[in-house]
């Protein structure tokens, strides 16, 4: 089994109701379950999930696994908005659940998450590389909490109802955007052939050229390039002189799963950061990556963390700004950290509330 990513050690003295890991990972393996293969598309793209999944009220986009998990919970009510609000930040806000969200059965109401941390383990003494004697030692893990799409939610201010205007519908400008981002992240891109590759011998991504794709795909040609180009471009951020993930180029069938895993979910999120319809690229593996899924709950949270690191690398070798939004003048105003800070304490503390 794959050694546990370090921000899963449960903290001391904490009870936990439930194996986290294991109620996110069925999330997924539940999602991949339900889709035919050959018809699979990013179900993101063309709703309320159409952009990627921002905290109303700190204007901070979720990540990891995270944005998978609200993107699922988006598709499947049919929100609209892509900002979302833990309970405290909409009374915060003003506003309050509506009538349809209340009405529903206890446990479906909201969508789970996950907030990851510090704390400070009583551990025997130790000497530290500056030479101080420690009693504690600060262990990562990981907690869960619960939010609500906007579209849950009335009496809120109307700015946050507004749709997010970076995202336009896909055409030429979206195409010039990504050849842009090709040419100052220095990917090296070749056209020729009838398949989609990255090599990472000679650090090339091969494409068709266009006309391939439009002969295969019609109008959605061009888009169906462009999701391609991206999840190969997720694959060349993976090079040794780059984050060297370590199952890139490994030639046996379960790395080539998991690294294929990393780019399904690191282009899903190029693509909804560009407002590109994506398609699955290796319907192939979907067997394999929920045979390693299976097997260890864990898996999920490190393909969505290396996606993540591949996403924000790409992001800033290709000069381009986080998905962001501004903070909310009630964010600003307020005392974030004493907020955030009761937050953990009371999901920390105890199960979740009446209105779950």
């Amino acid at each position: 089994m794959t050694a546990l990513p370090d921000e899963f050690n449960e903290p001391t003295g904490l009870s936990t109701k439930w194996d986290l890991a294991q109620r996110v990972t069925s999330r997924i393996i539940a999602q991949l379950e339900s889709v035919q293969p050959g018809d699979w598309r990013c179900p993101w793209s063309r709703n309320g999930t159409g952009s990627l999944p921002i905290n109303g009220f700190t204007g901070k986009a979720y990540q990891g696994t995270n944005t998978l998990l609200l993107w699922i919970e988006a598709m499947e009510h049919g929100y609209q908005s892509h900002r979302w609000l833990t309970f405290k930040q909409m009374r915060l806000l003003g506003g309050r659940l509506n009538d349809e969200t209340l009405a529903r059965p206890k446990g479906s109401k909201d969508c789970l998450c996950v907030r990851y941390g510090t704390y400070d383990k009583k551990v025997p003494t130790w000497i530290d590389k500056d030479g101080h004697a420690r009693t504690t030692d600060e262990v990562p893990y990981a907690k869960a909490f619960y939010v609500f799409n906007v579209d849950q939610v009335i009496g809120l201010p109307d700015r946050l109802y507004e749709q997010d205007r970076r995202t336009q519908p896909y055409g030429e400008s979206t195409r010039q955007t990504i050849r842009d981002f090709v040419i100052k992240a220095g990917i090296g891109l070749n056209h020729g052939g009838d398949r989609a590759f990255y090599r990472p011998g000679t650090d090339q991504v091969t494409m068709p050229y266009l006309s391939c794709f439009i002969e295969a795909s019609g109008v959605e040609g061009p888009e169906h390039y462009d999701s391609t180009l991206l999840h190969e471009i997720v694959h060349w951020s993976g090079h040794p002189g780059r984050l060297a993930r370590p199952d890139l180029g490994v030639n046996d069938k379960a790395s080539y799963a998991r690294e294929e895993l990393v780019a399904e979910f690191g282009s899903a999120i190029l693509c909804a950061y560009f407002g590109v319809t994506g398609r699955l690229q290796h319907p192939e593996y979907i067997a394999s990556w929920l045979q390693a899924l299976r097997k260890d709950t864990r898996a999920l949270f490190v393909a969505t963390r290396m996606a993540r690191q591949a996403y924000e690398f790409l992001l800033e070798r290709g000069g381009l700004p986080p998905a962001d939004e501004a903070p909310t003048p009630e964010c600003v105003a307020a005392d974030l950290p004493s907020v955030e800070k009761r937050e953990v304490v009371k999901f920390e503390n105890q199960e979740k509330k009446s209105w779950a």
